[in-house]
């Protein structure tokens, strides 16, 4: 358990699991692609999804597959992409992955730490900036 933001995971009586594999890093401007997996109860549609915070400049997609297990205990799975904006934060965040088989539900609390992105190589001149907008730097 964190002591900051709580449970690291949670699922209902009789759930299902919840693995996630996914990198613990990414470059702001970035993808990152991660995979949600559960074990099925029963046959049947099992939906698979993750959630962003909402401070975290970036998007998700799908945030639900729903995915058909033919058989109790198939292990499915579904694919996820997250694009990190350029101008996110560099900085930890973490997203929620979740599994919901007949209203059992399993979230877990999975890290990541957003990185600058990479220099690309162009250089902003501050004194040009500062004279189109009039203004001019000064030393003390």
């Amino acid at each position: 358990m964190c002591a900051r933001r709580g449970d690291v995971a949670n699922s209902l009586a009789d759930a299902t699991g919840l693995r996630v594999k996914a990198p613990d890093g990414i470059a702001a401007s970035g993808t990152l692609d991660l995979v949600v997996e559960t074990v099925a109860r029963r046959a049947g549609t099992v939906n698979l999804g993750t959630v962003l915070p909402v401070y975290l400049d970036a998007k998700v997609g799908p945030v639900l597959r729903r995915v058909e297990a033919t058989a109790p205990g198939e292990r499915v799975h579904a694919p996820f992409t997250v694009r990190v904006a350029p101008g996110a934060t560099p900085q930890a965040y973490s997203f929620c992955p979740y599994t919901v088989q007949d209203l059992g539900i399993t979230a877990a609390r999975v890290h990541v730490t957003v990185r600058p992105a990479p220099d690309t190589g162009t250089r902003t001149d501050t004194n040009a900036s500062l004279a189109a907008a009039g203004m001019e730097r000064t030393t003390v």
